[in-house]
């Protein structure tokens, strides 16, 4: 509790001693020079309906060496209502926010926050805001919005002089609406559903009435449920269903002593059953607000529809993922194209997430020193009879570096198969020592390629020289690249444009997939998944993907498909065409739509680098 009231006092002695550094400079908040930053209410005027929730945001345009700030921002009470107040990100991370307050009752917020140290001071501007509020209009009227007290400081605790441009919110009278929820519904022939009957808005609700026409060839109403929205005590005055006319109507109000309802909310759950394909118009043809004076309150309907019809309704699908290129330079992009399609009667809208997985792999360096005496080890006095195990992960590259003890003839292989002898298809090392000078020290590369428990031997030594060599399945490592909000009606389709920028992925061999994210009541989510293929973060100018290596094959593709431009088709042409056109997407690498110079450079500027 002590070291709380300790900081707070360090805190309000902070900003004691920066508002005494700001009167050095200038003796008032506002100052007139053009060249000084401008912290400034964004958007400067806007109005809103009484009961509407919005937001202002409190901006600064530009500002050099900024590291922390304090805002002080005033509203009308009784026009306003403050929810929240918001620090967006602005400075250089690692940051405080000091002091975060919303005060109603005195009609003001207010936010400070600050950089910490190892943090860089912030040069530059919005966006992102300084902070952004959260209000509800509450009252007829203008209401001013005015920075009463603002302070910048920079990373040597000295006010920044600055201009403040305050703003003002409208608030205006909001005509209710009685809307039919959701506005429209689809159903198959003979399913129950339900639409609902709100209210968005209105001031000291008393009572309503409305009455609901509906297609009685298409429609057979069920039920008509109060939802007790209105100030207790109420009673229902009138609740009839007429599927004969088409026709339903419900009558509610409260009753003395309660008081009159502000708000929003459901008025009325209808239950209905479809009895035919086809649409239906529900019509509020009639509807009634009434206060707690008996005065009728001015609104709007809003109708809504429902259409009956036939197979199924809710179900999307991915269709299809491209991908323009299987190998991209780290640091660089490319577009990858999905298409998904509405195979449903309703209307849908729903994400779409663009993904790439890649195996938790990489380089294995391991060191075995091998005696055909004393086995193999990991270090030079640890050898043992059998050898250390081994474990590495499926895709691994292993690095082996192998030295003899002994001064006597070695290798390593990995017995796959288990007839104790070297197959084709299993890697071996060179004899070590190594001629033609007989170093006892050698490396050896290879990748694990199968997965299970096998050996690893000396082929010279294979009684003492053993091990067993451990080959696990290995993670995988998901990354959502982007997402994307679609609607589509049923039966439609649509191309989405994902760019992958792979400045964060570390190089290696990536499967490109993408989601839809199922939409309620969806009947197939098993499509809803698609896999477009791999491709490969490498080197930027390693373009032909064999060695993980920027060499003269890299060179030679680049200058074969030197001036080729990116067709309809995804691939590079040249306007007379070669005899090797197309030439691939991998060659672009910047991904301008050009194989020029600038692919050559990068190219060229990594040549032999490996990895």
């Amino acid at each position: 509790m002590q070291i709380l009231k300790l900081c707070r006092g360090i805190l309000f002695l902070n900003i004691i001693i920066t508002v005494i550094l700001m009167s050095i400079f200038t003796t008032s908040v506002v100052h007139v020079s053009a060249a000084n930053p401008t912290i400034y209410i964004d958007p400067a005027a806007k109005t809103v309906k009484v009961g509407e929730q919005f937001t202002v945001n409190i901006s600064l345009d530009y500002a050099e060496k900024l590291y922390g700030y304090e805002v002080w921002l005033s509203f009308d009470k009784n026009k306003l209502n403050a929810t929240a107040i918001e620090y967006k990100g602005f400075l250089n991370t690692p940051i405080m926010v000091w002091y975060k307050l919303v005060n109603n009752t005195g009609g003001y917020v207010a936010l400070a926050v600050s950089s910490l140290h190892p943090a860089e001071a912030k040069t530059g501007g919005s966006p992102p805001p300084l902070a952004t509020v959260h209000f509800k209009c509450i009252g007829v009227g203008k209401s001013p919005l005015r920075l009463f007290k603002t302070i910048l400081s920079d990373n040597q605790a000295r006010a920044i002089p600055h201009t403040v441009l305050d703003g003002e919110l409208n608030c205006v009278p909001h005509e209710p609406k009685i809307l039919i929820m959701p506005a429209i519904t689809f159903v198959r022939v003979n399913e129950e559903f339900n639409v609902t009957v709100a209210l968005d808005y209105a001031e000291n609700l008393y009572g309503f009435e409305f009455w609901l026409s509906f297609d009685k060839t298409k429609l057979y109403a069920k039920a008509i449920h109060y939802t007790g929205y209105l100030n207790e005590p109420s009673i229902i005055w009138y609740k009839r269903i007429n599927n004969t006319a088409g026709y339903l109507t419900l009558a509610v109000s409260s009753l003395h002593p309660a008081t009159g309802k502000t708000g929003g909310g459901n008025l009325a759950i209808l239950n209905f059953r479809s009895i035919s394909t086809g649409t239906s118009a529900l019509r509020l043809y009639k509807t009634y607000l009434v206060n707690d004076k008996g005065k009728a309150i001015a609104h709007t309907a809003i109708n809504g529809t429902v259409h009956v019809v036939t197979g199924v309704l809710h179900d999307i699908a991915v269709t299809k993922v491209k991908l323009l290129k299987t190998v991209v330079g780290q640091g660089y992009a490319t577009n990858i194209s999905v298409t998904v399609e509405n195979q449903g009667a309703c209307p849908e809208t729903f994400n779409v997430s663009l993904y790439a997985s890649r195996p938790d792999v990489g380089i294995v360096n391991i060191k075995l020193f091998g005696s055909t005496a004393r086995g193999w080890g990991f270090t030079r006095d640890g050898m043992t009879i059998p050898g250390p195990p081994i474990t590495v992960k499926k895709g691994d590259i292993v690095n082996l570096t192998l030295t003899s003890v002994d001064a006597r003839i070695h290798n390593f292989f990995v017995d796959y198969n288990g007839n104790t002898y070297r197959d084709l298809d299993e890697p071996i090392s060179p004899d070590f020592p190594a001629p033609p000078y007989y170093m006892p020290t050698i490396t050896f590369k290879f990748k694990a390629e199968r997965v299970g428990t096998f050996k690893y031997y000396s082929s010279y030594d294979k009684t003492t020289m053993y091990g067993d060599f451990i080959v696990e399945e290995p993670t995988v490592r998901t990354t959502e690249i982007s997402k994307k909000e679609i609607t589509l009606n049923g039966g439609s389709s649509a191309i989405l444009t994902f760019t992958w920028n792979t400045n964060d992925f570390a190089k290696g061999n990536y499967t490109i997939w993408a989601y839809a994210w199922p939409v309620p009541d969806e009947i197939d989510v098993a499509d809803n998944t698609l896999v477009g293929g791999w491709v490969f973060v490498s080197i930027p100018g390693d373009v032909i993907l064999e060695f993980r290596l920027v060499d003269i094959y890299d060179v030679t593709a680049l200058c074969a498909a030197y001036e080729a431009k990116r067709g309809f088709d995804g691939y590079y042409w040249h306007e007379h065409v070669c005899n090797q056109c197309p030439h691939s997407s991998n060659f672009d690498i910047n991904d301008d739509g050009i194989i020029d110079i600038f692919d050559v450079v990068i190219c060229t500027s990594r040549y032999e680098q490996a990895w």
